[in-house]
Formats: C-alpha cells, sequence, structure tokens
C-alpha cells in the first residue's frame, strides 16, 4: 500500500527529533555525579595493556571486550568521568536507533518511532547510558544482533518461499546461501559479529542468543525452508565457537559470581522488573498503583500484538515470530530459575529485555489507538452527504469524487482518533518518565556512591599520622582515582573468606603504628560479613566522625585514645 506523502516526509522529523532528545537526556549532567564502585574498576580496567585486560578479565566476573573498547576510547579521550562514560552515551544512542529499526521491521514506522521516543525517555536506559559499565554496551549489542537475526529470518522465510523458479535458477549459481540472501549478503557477518561482541560483554548476554535459538526453533516447527533455517543454526553455531575460547573463564566465574543482598520470589523479580522497565531505578519516586495499571494493560495489548503479528510471504502459509515476547520472558526467566539457587538478580543483568518492553509498549498504544479509530462512526459524513441530497434534490452528488472525498476525510478522521489516543496513553508515561528523571538527576537518594566527596572528606580531614582502611579491599582502585592526600590506603580484609587471625594481626600492626584510622565501609555483607573488623576496633577504641556517602560509610577511630569497655 502507497503510503501517505506526509508520513514519508515526517518520518525522517519524528527519527531526528527522537534522537536528539535522546542525546541530550544522555549527556545531561553526565558528570555531576561521583565514579562509584564498579565505575572504578572500570578507570582502572581501561588504563592497563590489552593483555592486562584479557588476565585480569579471566579473573573477574565480566568478559573483557568493554574494557578493551573503553582501554580505546580512553586513548582518544582521555580517562575524565564525562570521557568515560560518553562510551556509554553512544550505546545508549545505538540502542534508541535499533530500536526504532526494530519497530519498523517487525511492525510499522509509528511502533518504530514511538518505540524509539520510549527508549529515549526510559529512565532506567538513561540510567545505564551514563554509567562507565558494559551494560549500555550489551543492550546495544543485544538489539543489534536481534536486529540482524530478524533481518535473516525474515529473508529466509520469504524471499526462498516466493522466488520464482528461473530467478532461483539464476541465483543458485551464486551458491546456496547467496541465493537466498542476494544483497544482503552481509547480514551474515554482521549477525556473527554483533553476536559474538555480544557474549564476549556480559556472561548473562546467552539469554539473548537463547532467544534467538528459539526462534530458530519456531520457524523449523513451522516447516520454514530447511536451507534458511540451517543457515541460522550455522551462524549461531559459529558465534558460539568463536567464544569458546571464554568459555572455562564463563563456568569458573559463574561459581563465584557476586550475589544479591537477599533471595526473592519470582512474583517479585518480575514486578520488580516491571517497575524498573517502566520507571526506572527511581520508580518508588514517581509510581502509583493507577500508572502501574495504566502501564500494564498497555503493555498486555502490546504482547497480544506481538502474538497476532505475522511474517508472510506470497503463496506461503502464515508464521508466527513473536520475537519481543521472547526477548522480554527469555533473560527474566533465565536469571529466575537461578535465583532459585542462590540470590542473582538485579535488574541490570536483563537490561536487553528493557528494548523489548519499551517495543511492546509502543505496539499496545498503536493497537489501541488502531482498534479506536475503526470504532469511529462515520455518521457525520453520512449526514453530510444525505443532507447535500436532499437540499439540491440531486442525485449527481453521488458520484465516485464525492465517494473519494468522503473516504478521504474518513481516514482523516481516523488517522486523528488514533493519534489522539497514543497521545492520551504516551502522555501520562512520560509525565511519570519524567519525575523518575528528575529524582534521578537532583534527588541524592538515588546518585551513585559518592566517593569523589568521600576522597575530598578524607583529604579535609586526615591529618599525620592518619590511615586509611578499606573495607572491601576494591575500593582503592576508585578511591585512588580522586584521592590526592597523604594517607597511606590498607585494603582490609586481605582474602576472601575473611580469616580472622590475619586479619586481626593487621589490625593490630595498624593501632601501633598510627594514632587515627579512617574506615571507608562499603558492601560489607560481602567483604566483612560478620562485621569482625568493626567489631574488633570497637572493642578497644572509640568511634567518631561517622559520615555517610550514599552507601559508603566513614568512621574514624582514635586508636591513642585506650581500649574502652564493650558495650
Amino acid at each position: 500500500m502507497r503510503r501517505s506523502h506526509w508520513i514519508v516526509t515526517a518520518f525522517p522529523a519524528a527519527i531526528t527529533v527522537v534522537l536528539l532528545a535522546s542525546f541530550f537526556l544522555r549527556v545531561y549532567r553526565l558528570d555531576t555525579q561521583s565514579l562509584w564502585y564498579d565505575e572504578g574498576n572500570s578507570a582502572v580496567m581501561a588504563s592497563r595493556t590489552i593483555s592486562q585486560i584479557i588476565v585480569n578479565a579471566a579473573a573477574d566476573i565480566h568478559p573483557p571486550f568493554y574494557y578493551i573498547l573503553l582501554h580505546v576510547w580512553s586513548l582518544a579521550t582521555g580517562n575524565s568521568e564525562f570521557a568515560l562514560r560518553y562510551l556509554s552515551v553512544v550505546f545508549g544512542m545505538l540502542t534508541v536507533a535499533t530500536a526504532i529499526a526494530l519497530g519498523c521491521r517487525l511492525w510499522r514506522m509509528s511502533v518504530g518511532v514511538l518505540a524509539g521516543a520510549l527508549c529515549a525517555i526510559s529512565p532506567f536506559l538513561v540510567y545505564y547510558a551514563q554509567e562507565a559499565r558494559m551494560y549500555a554496551q550489551l543492550c546495544a549489542l543485544a538489539s543489534l544482533s536481534t536486529y540482524t537475526f530478524v533481518r535473516l529470518a525474515e529473508i529466509g522465510t520469504a524471499r526462498s518461499a516466493y522466488l520464482s523458479p528461473a530467478t532461483s535458477q539464476n541465483r543458485s549459481d551464486r551458491g546456496p546461501w547467496m541465493s537466498i540472501l542476494g544483497r544482503d549478503a552481509v547480514l551474515p557477518a554482521a549477525y556473527v559479529l554483533t553476536t559474538s561482541a555480544m557474549l564476549y560483554t556480559q556472561y548473562f548476554s546467552f539469554s539473548v542468543l537463547l532467544v534467538q535459538v528459539a526462534l530458530s526453533l519456531v520457524l523449523v516447527l513451522q516447516r520454514c525452508p530447511l536451507r534458511s533455517t540451517a543457515l541460522l543454526f550455522l551462524l549461531q553455531g559459529i558465534a558460539v565457537m568463536l567464544y569458546a575460547p571464554w568459555l572455562p573463564a564463563l563456568f569458573r566465574q559463574l561459581g563465584v559470581w557476586a550475589t544479591s543482598a537477599t533471595q526473592i520470589a519470582a512474583e517479585a523479580l518480575l514486578h520488580n522488573a516491571f517497575l524498573v522497565f517502566s520507571f526506572g531505578l527511581s520508580w518508588d519516586a514517581t509510581t502509583t498503583s493507577k500508572s502501574q495499571l495504566l502501564v500494564g494493560i498497555v503493555l498486555a495489548l502490546g504482547l497480544v500484538a506481538d502474538l497476532i503479528r505475522t511474517r508472510s510471504a506470497p503463496g506461503t502459509t502464515t508464521r508466527y515470530f513473536p520475537a519481543m515476547l521472547l526477548l522480554l520472558v527469555m533473560p527474566l526467566g533465565v536469571v529466575s530459575l537461578l535465583e532459585i539457587r542462590r540470590p542473582t538478580y538485579q535488574p541490570k543483568l536483563v537490561i536487553p529485555a528493557a528494548v523489548a518492553f519499551e517495543l511492546l509498549l509502543s505496539a499496545g498504544m498503536i493497537t489501541m489507538g488502531t482498534l479506536v479509530s475503526r470504532l469511529v462512526p462515520i455518521w457525520p459524513y453520512s449526514s453530510r452527504r444525505l443532507a447535500a441530497c436532499v437540499w439540491r434534490r440531486r442525485t449527481d452528488l453521488l458520484t465516485a469524487s464525492v465517494d473519494r472525498r468522503i473516504a478521504r476525510e474518513t481516514r482523516w478522521w481516523q488517522a486523528g482518533s488514533a493519534i489522539a489516543v497514543v497521545l492520551f496513553l504516551l502522555l501520562p508515561v512520560g509525565f511519570f518518565d519524567a519525575r523518575s528523571l528528575r529524582a534521578y538527576y537532583f534527588d541524592s537518594k538515588y546518585s551513585r556512591d559518592d566517593y569523589r566527596g568521600v576522597a575530598r572528606f578524607l583529604e579535609a580531614q586526615g591529618t599525620d599520622g592518619d590511615a586509611i582502611v578499606l573495607n572491601a579491599p576494591s575500593q582503592i582502585e576508585v578511591l585512588s582515582y580522586y584521592y590526592r592526600g597523604p594517607l597511606p590506603q590498607h585494603p582490609l580484609p586481605r582474602q576472601r573468606p575473611l580469616d580472622r587471625s590475619l586479619t586481626e594481626k593487621d589490625l593490630t600492626d595498624l593501632a601501633i603504628r598510627y594514632v587515627r584510622v579512617w574506615i571507608v565501609e562499603w558492601a560489607v555483607n560481602e567483604s566483612d560479613p560478620e562485621s569482625f573488623i568493626n567489631a574488633w576496633l570497637g572493642e578497644r577504641y572509640p568511634v567518631s566522625k561517622i559520615r555517610q556517602f550514599g552507601q559508603v560509610k566513614v568512621l574514624r577511630y582514635d586508636l591513642q585514645a585506650g581500649r574502652t569497655e564493650p558495650n
């Protein structure tokens, strides 16, 4: 069907507006907040050589690809907070652009533009696009991998199905796969590269590959051409083979993966993911039961739209291809299964599902608008037509030209009603997203841990004879990024799990050498779950100067004040 001229003209303008808004939200106050613990680790890893990054990543809980990219990026841009985080901004923009392409490919242009707008203002995606970690890169590569997979799937199942015998014979001279791909022969390489890069970015990206394998099986069950489905499985196998050298590190690190604080039930996990995807990590600053109900209804419509959306070719049977449904469900399902064994869930681990969530949300809004527009009565036009006939007493008004004019006016009326419904649904979602973004930008409750403030505080308060004790020890990376004072830093405990005798020996040595110690605590439930260090010091020395910097606590013990009786 021929598209209206105004749609073709407005489409590039709408994409430009969406991308500009996305860019502004991601660079706005980019370096206002301090680097936190994990970002400090990224900064230190980026300062090493590529060979050192690979060696250290093998002992870390993340693959090396993001660190290697950040290393190359920082060579060109420096290692300031803005520069380190700007790489994530680039991937955040790429995520928005890919969401637009996916929406246009799977549904239509209106869904693509609306999905891009929802991704642009998503507080969850904005948050990780402003963090010097691999999650924005993971989201972008997962979206790109899914897009190239969808392109390959629809080319293989449609083009090969309706090629004429003569055309098929001409293309067969180019090889079995080229006869299917035609001009899109670059897609297999693009798919393998993006999928391998995704796997080397974050371990939980395997859930996205599982989605693509499941979709390939769906195509097999629907009796798609064997050659096209075999190509999909072959490319997935190549991507896994490229990742094979890192599989031993994957299996080793999954056994020591840092867990979340508490284990949560599947229902609570899914509800939290829904809130985070809908309103961001600062969801409690904006959400209400009515807003959750509104988003839930629209999401349900999007799920229905994804189930009934089809991929078909001339002369073939209709094929169902629930790509976004599986991309939403699979990462959440994988984490839910792992949660049964040990606490695992963190929203950032399922960030690829956030794009599917926004796509389904946009599909639900467009579906609602389409349904309402089809129910719009045409009696105003019928009444006008009848009145003209009665007044002029002429039958020639019922001509084809008048019918075309009335049909055109009807389409405009229906399009206007559809747009009104979409705006009616979009404006509340945008309002709640704006409130959540405001809380993220300006409310210290939702800010990252302030190691910049910790460093300034220690520089101002520390004196000769003082020392800094870092509990957990890896804080030395992010604190050293900011701290320029003379105080020595001592990471404790030196081993995990904590060895009481060795740690007590270290504390005794500190008490002999220094007048005061400043304890910088973060995530002590992992490094010192029984709070041995504070208990040992608290039984012997008075504590003062307790300050909180987000989740980081700073305490001062006066070691020369003598032992005090424990409470």
